[in-house]
Order: C-alpha cells, then sequence, then structure tokens
C-alpha cells in the first residue's frame, strides 16, 4: 500500500461525508485485510474473466486490450475506405442541385484550370481542357450567360488566335508571318469548333469570340 494505516483512515474520515460514522477500528481491520491479502481485480478481454493481482499485471492488460483495440479500430475504417471505393455515385435527382454548386464554384474552377492549361504538363493540360468544355457545357444547359462568356473567353485566348493581327503589327520584318500553333492551341480550337457545333443554340454572346477565332484561323491557312 501506498499509504500509511493513519494516512488512509485520515483521508477517508474526512473526505467522505457518508463514512463519518463508521468506527476507526472497522477501517483499520479493513486496512490490514487489503495489506496481507491484496485487492484482486477482475476485468474482462475479449470476453474471457481475468484475474490481476498486481500493478503490473493490470498495466500489461490494459496495453494488451489498447493494442486489440487499435487493430479492430483499424480494420473497421479500411473496410469502411474499401466500401467507399467501391460504392457507386449517388445520382442527383434534381438538376438544379447542378446549377446551385456551379454558381458558386464556377469561379475557383476558371482560375485553377487556367493555370493547368497555361502549363507544360501534358496530362495535366488535357484533363484542364476537359474541364473547361465540360464547364461550358453546364453554363449552356443553365442559360447562366455570365460563366458561360467567362470560360469561352478564357478558351479562345489559349487558341492564341485572337492575338494574330496584333502578332502581325508587331512583326519586326513586316513580313506579316506569324508564330505557328502549337499543339495545344489547335486542341484547344478544335475544342472550341466542338462546342460551337454542340451548344450553337446556346451559345449567344459568345458567338463573336468563336467566329473572331475562326476568321484568324481563315487568315492563318
Amino acid at each position: 500500500m501506498k499509504h500509511s494505516k493513519e494516512d488512509f483512515i485520515y483521508r477517508d474520515v474526512n473526505l467522505y461525508e457518508e463514512i463519518k460514522d463508521i468506527p476507526q477500528s472497522y477501517l483499520s481491520d479493513f486496512y490490514d485485510d487489503m495489506v496481507v491479502k491484496e485487492c484482486t481485480a477482475i476485468s474482462t478481454f475479449e470476453n474471457k474473466e481475468v484475474r490481476v493481482s498486481s500493478e503490473s499485471e493490470r498495466l500489461a492488460l490494459y496495453k494488451e486490450q489498447m493494442k486489440s483495440n487499435s487493430v479492430k479500430a483499424k480494420t473497421l475504417l479500411e473496410s469502411y475506405a474499401s466500401h467507399l471505393n467501391t460504392s457507386p455515385f449517388l445520382q442527383p435527382t434534381n438538376a438544379l442541385y447542378v446549377q446551385s454548386m456551379f454558381q458558386v464554384a464556377w469561379g475557383p474552377f476558371l482560375a485553377a484550370l487556367s493555370v493547368g492549361l497555361k502549363g507544360d504538363h501534358k496530362e495535366i493540360t488535357t484533363q484542364s481542357l476537359k474541364g473547361i468544355c465540360h464547364a461550358i457545357k453546364i453554363s449552356c444547359i443553365f442559360n447562366m450567360t455570365h460563366e458561360r462568356d467567362a470560360y469561352i473567353g478564357c478558351l479562345a485566348r489559349f487558341t492564341s488566335l485572337q492575338d494574330t493581327h496584333t502578332q502581325r503589327n508587331n512583326n519586326k520584318n513586316g513580313s506579316g508571318v506569324v508564330e505557328a500553333l502549337s499543339k495545344k492551341n489547335i486542341d484547344c480550337i478544335q475544342a472550341l469548333i466542338t462546342i460551337a457545333l454542340d451548344n450553337g443554340n446556346s451559345l449567344g454572346n459568345s458567338w463573336l469570340e468563336i467566329l473572331h477565332c475562326m476568321s484568324q484561323l481563315n487568315h492563318k491557312a
């Protein structure tokens, strides 16, 4: 025992009101009984009754139990994660959910996709171009003119056709020869033509951007 008999009796008598009337002789005998026999605790471990008679055994049992709980928790989390990976996406019951989400997120999407399209990583530029095309389609479906014009304007800039006239005027030798189009420029031109064919009735004022690019492309030919 960590405490002497006097400390044990004094502590219990002064801290617990309900045992103040218990004779000190009884507490003294109780203390002696604990010292001689030691307290035996009963705990449950994996549905088995285990008796521990010392603090070291109790600590070892506690560590073993915590390790077992950790393994079980990890197994449950991995099982839940695998279920998420294999489960199908939930289909929205109302298309207006898409419109509401796009109204909130179209600006950050445009910023991220334009940065991705500006880079040189092939996979990133490809996925960014697809993202811009999908965003234009969504804005056309819901007649979101401001968002549609912003995305089409972004795509038109990456065709490198909007600056053709400026490039001719600024050409040092005055020959009117402009820089050759890169593969990224050609991919953006193809995407712009596809958008015009698929969503022509919903483009509105964005046709100006598309027709301007097509006109400049004709001059390049």
